[in-house]
């Protein structure tokens, strides 16, 4: 197929979304769609003291169709197309931004050459079951366990990283999750991923409850080679948030790496005025207390799971947001690594052009040792973004 058709297809898809048919408020829907499109410049501030510049085109769409009471189906896609110097200088760059560890493989790359990546990937399609106090899910879906807002080690199934700002939807998996609702709050909960090998399966269960106006739940399973046993809670301090949960992965099978003990707790408060904290720790057992120069490689691009949510042992988390007026809200995050020296800086200014229409602007900026031990700017990135929503 042209290049050319294949443009096309792609902007016919996105415009398809604005022409949804209108129905009359007694009538109940059977079939959505909504989604976004994005633009985002990348300027990255490179310590070569020369400029990398990258724009990133992202489309998603959401469908979703309900037949009858109990049943329904979503399929969900995203599309990026990316242009600029991360496409000439990354080796296999193409292949990165299409790497997942699913079992069946629903991404493909529509294009590319020298200069342009065009890429698509369904990371949403399941059917949905529900009746009475039954709920069951079978598809590539996202099983979130996870309490706390920054770290979670009770997410077993789709581990993620804070930094991944553009990807609000997050991973999923090819799963099949089953829920018993067992009373107020409570409920009984079971969930296996699709897996060729025992180092990619992860199969656990959760049971959820509030007792004194506090959530708790405790987990436990199987996780790519690791016994799993964990638990968390979230509840209130006066106008506060306290949450925090916590996991312990015993390796099996032939697994060579250590025990490990990975926990997070966190407070959160809103004041009247709008201004909003964050306060976040993270310990986990198995990580470094002094990194050095390897700190910003394994920050940014180490492998990620539940056991492994910061390379480090000691990560501390702060965030702040204003809304300095009823379209402009701005944040700053800061996080630091006790026993390193690194620091990780992440202002945005996030702008309301119109009801579905955003403008963001986003910091990125890194610091850490150097490979001849001086303490300096590793990272310095701009993301520019503009987001419509339909």
């Amino acid at each position: 197929m042209p290049k050319t058709a294949k443009i096309f297809l792609l902007v016919f898809s996105v415009l398809l979304g604005s022409f949804m048919p209108v129905r009359s408020q007694d009538e109940e829907p059977k079939l959505l769609m909504n989604g976004y499109l994005k633009d985002m410049v990348i300027t990255d501030f490179s310590p070569s003291d020369s400029t990398l510049w990258t724009n990133l085109t992202h489309n998603r769409l959401n469908f979703k169709w309900y037949p009858n009471d109990k049943f329904s189906a979503f399929v969900e896609l995203r599309t990026q197309w990316y242009t600029g110097d991360y496409v000439k200088i990354i080796p296999g760059f193409e292949n990165q931004i299409g790497a997942t560890e699913d079992y069946f493989n629903l991404s493909w790359t529509v294009f590319s050459n020298d200069n342009n990546v065009l890429h698509t990937m369904v990371d949403r399609v399941y059917l949905e079951y529900q009746s009475n106090d039954w709920n069951a899910r079978l598809g590539r879906q996202r099983i979130n366990w996870g309490v706390s807002i920054i770290w979670n080690p009770n997410d077993l199934f789709n581990t993620y990283s804070y930094v991944d700002f553009d990807y609000e939807e997050r991973p999923g998996s090819d799963a099949l999750r089953i829920q018993k609702y067992t009373g107020f709050a409570s409920s009984f909960e079971v969930a296996a991923n699709l897996a060729d090998s025992l180092g990619s399966w992860v199969g656990a269960a959760k049971w959820a409850t509030n007792k004194g106006g506090y959530d708790f739940q405790v987990i436990a399973g199987i996780a790519k080679k690791d016994v799993t046993i964990g638990g968390g809670w979230a509840g209130n301090i006066k106008r506060g948030g306290l949450k925090g949960e916590f996991t312990w992965f015993i390796p099996v099978a032939g697994n060579t790496k250590n025990n490990a003990f990975v926990g997070t707790f966190s407070y959160d408060y809103s004041f009247k005025n709008s201004l909003y904290f964050n306060v976040s720790y993270l310990y986990n057992s198995d990580g470094a207390l002094d990194l050095g120069s390897g700190g910003f490689v394994d920050f940014y691009f180490g492998e990620l799971t539940a056991r492994n949510l910061s390379p480090y042992m000691h990560s501390v988390f702060l965030l702040s947001t204003y809304q300095f007026h009823p379209l402009i809200v701005g944040s700053l995050a800061i996080m630091t690594f006790p026993g390193n020296k690194s620091l990780f800086i992440n202002p945005t200014i996030t702008v309301s052009l119109l009801s579905n229409l955003d403008l963001s602007f986003t910091g990125q900026t890194f610091y850490g040792e150097d490979p001849a031990g001086d303490f300096k700017s590793l990272s310095k990135v701009l993301y520019t973004r503009l987001k419509w929503s339909f």
